[in-house]
């Protein structure tokens, strides 16, 4: 593009610029040097100033000392304490030293002249009365006011330029005279500035027309200068001081400023022509870099192109991630939903039965009915509360395994007494299908997470069956058992059998396949089965029925877990069960009456506290306690720290920890903090007289 410019066009733009600079730095260097001049003035001017307001000080202090002293001649004399020699004399020394007076004369009560100094010169006017208007004008003004008075400036015979003084003299109050000096304007200048001695000031006296009355350095030049004109205010006559001040290094500033431009001309003329040279070769090296950048970008546009596309497959795949995540949040509000329901249901049937068992005139028949429901209803609600800890547990990699001998066929036996009543209520038929004898259904794997498995899915089975048959069985397969669970029920379609595994499924649901649950079951389920070694699906057709298979190990990889048993010590008397003393340490008042009624048939004695400390203390005191049921969520001092307090000063106390946490390591925790056993909340009767048949035999006292 610059190549093909024609060639004014290529001057004019080379040359524009530095054309521009040299007239913005002229006129910027032109305007520093005028501020610079114009600085140099106003201090040149407030010096002036000042200058002028201490002369004038000067010349008003000078006057009003001759004021002070020719007013105590004037009242000596007037009062007689001064001969007439005497009085000559000293007006005559006086004015030796004071050549700024030309004379002095007294004046009588009439005005009429009657002593002058000097004489010589001066003794013709002796008699005479005062007759021309501007002394007559101050003599009587000065009467009047009892004020020294001063006239306008006349021109003297003895003097050019000149102005009077007239000083009134009083006895008391009789008027006697007045005293007069005249003054020359060029002796007040000599008398005041003798001392002044600079060839650049002119002191002028002016009066208020501005005539020059007299001046002081008569040599002062003619240039143009700064003026300050100052009244003598004392004087209160028009006459004012001027003070006149060459302009200091004027010429000299003048001829800095034409220098300084001419430099800055030639400096940027020289600066335009290197300017040129450089925005030649650099316009000769832009040109080559543009092409190369050419040749750059066209690479750069296939990255780019290639660049696009990995973009546009980056966006597709954050599109199916933004979907699953909006699928997974939908599932979780869709689950919370669900929670409230699968929650409130079974708390509307707890608090409604309970509301019905408090009337009265109930039968017999009634009230057992009436305490099934609730039962029932708290069976749900805990069922619901242990899978929401069990896959908390399974996502935050809490869960542990304890492997252990396990009989197949027992289990299956279990499951079929467990689900026939509900299979019955809806008429169905149950069925159980063992695949292997009894001397060969033994293997290693952890109890409780198969029966949770095989307890979901029969659930499941019977929970969407509504007509028909539920089977389970198993088969062995190699070094594995293959286990199903087979319904007649309304089946799931193809493209839901992968997510009927995952969390949360059930709630997402919204046709008549949605049950009572909170749809975490068979993610429970898988997440079990995954964690023994083997594998779970499922197979299924719409309206004709599901087959859900997992497959185990028959001897499990990890090793058996080992669990400390505490032993009983063998020096501990041993106690009747019914004659146990006991201590219970808890906080919730309801836990706290169901536990003193659930141990009242043991007991001969039952104490509560509602805090560790409280717990720890009372035991101190009372050491002939049998057993502790310590809560392990109380203020104050939780129960953990109340057992190892205790076990400070007594290690053989039976100490039953009792939580309502659930976490998978709360019995272990329990154990370590110095506790017997643990028995989780809510507290199961049966469970817990296990336990105190566990410590406490049904016996004779040994020793």
């Amino acid at each position: 593009m610059i190549l093909k410019k024609k060639n004014s066009k290529w001057f004019d733009d080379i040359l524009i610029s530095p054309i521009l600079f040299i007239v913005a730095f002229s006129l910027f260097f032109s305007v520093i040097l005028f501020l610079s001049y114009n600085n140099v003035k106003k201090q040149q001017l407030g010096a002036i100033s000042n200058l002028s307001k201490d002369l004038s000080a000067k010349i008003e202090l000078k006057l009003k000392g001759n004021l002070d002293y020719i007013n105590l001649l004037a009242n000596e004399r007037a009062n007689g304490y001064l001969s007439e020699d005497t009085f000559q004399t000293k007006l005559k020394d006086y004015l030796i030293n004071h050549p700024e007076y030309i004379n002095i004369t007294w004046i009588d009560s009439n005005y009429v002249i009657k002593t002058v100094a000097p004489l010589k010169g001066n003794s013709d006017i002796i008699g005479l009365p005062i007759e021309l208007p501007e002394p007559k004008r101050a003599s009587r003004l000065a009467r009047l006011t009892r004020k020294a008075v001063y006239t306008k400036p006349f021109e003297a015979i003895q003097s050019n330029s000149s102005f009077e003084i007239w000083i009134p003299v009083f006895n008391k109050n009789k008027f006697l005279g007045l005293f007069s000096g005249v003054y020359s304007t060029k002796g007040i200048l000599k008398s005041c500035f003798s001392d002044l001695d600079d060839k650049q000031i002119r002191i002028s006296l002016v009066d208020e027309h501005s005539k020059v009355l007299g001046s002081f350095s008569e040599s002062y030049s003619t240039l143009e200068g700064d003026v300050v004109v100052v009244p003598l205010v004392s004087l209160d006559n028009g006459m004012r001081i001027k003070v006149e001040m060459i302009n200091k290094n004027v010429f000299g500033w003048r001829i800095i400023i034409f220098v300084s431009l001419i430099v800055v001309l030639v400096l940027s003329f020289a600066y335009s022509l290197y300017k040129i040279s450089i925005e030649n070769r650099l316009r000769k090296e832009a040109q080559s870099v543009l092409e190369k950048n050419e040749s750059i970008l066209k690479k750069q546009n296939m990255e780019y192109a290639s660049l696009n596309q990995e973009y546009e497959i980056q966006n597709k795949i954050l599109k199916i991630s933004k979907e699953k995540a909006e699928q997974s949040d939908r599932l979780k509000t869709a689950f919370l939903a669900n929670m409230s329901h699968e929650i409130r249901t079974p708390m509307n049937g707890l608090l409604g039965f309970s509301e019905l068992l408090k009337k009265p005139n109930l039968t017999g028949e009634e009230q057992q009915q009436y305490v099934k429901n609730i039962e029932k209803s708290g069976i749900r609600m805990l069922n619901i509360l242990n899978d929401i800890i069990d896959i908390s547990k399974i996502k935050s990699g809490l869960m542990e395994v304890d492997i252990e001998e396990f009989d197949v066929n027992e289990k299956m036996d279990c499951i079929y007494n467990l689900f026939k009543p509900e299979a019955e209520f809806k008429n169905l038929d149950f069925l159980v299908k063992k695949g292997m004898s009894c001397d060969e259904v033994i293997i290693h794997t952890d109890r409780l997470k198969v029966n949770s498995i095989l307890s979901n899915l029969v659930k499941n089975a019977i929970k969407y069956c509504d007509k028909g048959s539920v089977e389970v069985g198993y088969e062995r397969k190699g070094n594995f058992l293959e286990f199903y669970v087979k319904d007649t029920g309304i089946g799931i379609p193809i493209d839901r059998q992968k997510a009927v595994f995952k969390r949360f499924i059930q709630a997402d649901i919204q046709d008549r396949a949605a049950r009572q649950g909170a749809g975490l079951g068979l993610s429970i389920a898988k997440a079990y089965v995954k964690i023994l070694g083997g594998k779970i699906w499922v197979e299924s057709q719409p309206e004709k029925g599901s087959t859900f298979y997992f497959t185990l190990p028959m001897i499990a990889n990890q090793e058996e877990k080992k669990v400390a048993i505490n032993e009983i010590a063998t020096n501990k008397e041993v106690i009747r069960v019914e004659n146990l003393k006991t201590l219970i340490a808890e906080d919730d008042k309801i836990s706290e009456l169901f536990i003193s009624k659930a141990m009242k048939m043991f007991g001969k004695e039952i104490i509560t506290v509602q805090n560790g400390k409280d717990a720890v203390e009372f035991y101190r005191d009372n050491q002939d306690i049998d057993l502790i049921l310590m809560d392990i969520g109380m203020p104050i001092m939780d129960g953990y720290e109340a057992t190892r307090q205790i076990r400070k000063f007594d290690e053989h106390v039976i100490i039953i920890a009792q939580t309502a946490y659930g976490l998978a390591n709360d019995r272990e925790k329990a154990l370590q903090a110095g506790c017997d056993d643990y028995i989780s909340k809510p507290i199961n009767k049966d469970e817990l007289y296990g336990l105190i048949n566990k410590y406490f035999l049904v016996s004779t006292i040994e020793t």
